[in-house]
């Protein structure tokens, strides 16, 4: 991520092999890309790598540094499962329908799609809000 040129770049998704998750490069090439971030998303991920500084900090020497934005208090990153959960407990708190990450996908692509941009645009913030999440 580059929070000055307000980008990220989409570059591996997570695969779950029974509870185990590991990281891998996209599917396809078109899925690497780089994405533009609303001055919205760019608030909110300093104030998490503010809120992150003071958790490594706090850790000392027992911070595990991998690179990803939402971590536990020991800088290890949490498991998609759940991310998904707390996901869901937060649409059911505020009387929304269940969705999971790959339904937010296909509802900003078909967002997208109505309002003209096209589905690569949707798919492409779409992936960006579910590999965050996990990144």
């Amino acid at each position: 991520m580059d929070l000055k040129a307000a980008t990220a770049n989409i570059a591996h998704q997570f695969i779950q092999m029974g509870w185990a998750t590991e990281a891998k490069p996209t599917k396809i090439d078109s899925s690497d890309r780089t994405i533009a971030l609303t001055e919205d998303a760019v608030a909110v991920l300093r104030a998490r790598r503010s809120q992150q500084n003071a958790r490594r900090l706090a850790a000392g020497p027992a911070w595990k540094e991998t690179g990803y934005v939402f971590t536990r208090d020991s800088g290890e990153r949490y498991h998609h499962a759940q991310i998904s959960g707390a996901f869901l407990e937060i649409t059911d708190a505020a009387d929304l329908p269940p969705v999971n990450f790959r339904g937010l996908r296909h509802g900003a692509a078909a967002l997208h799609l109505a309002g003209g941009r096209g589905h690569e645009a949707g798919t492409g913030a779409a992936e960006a809000l579910h590999d965050q999440a996990h990144r």
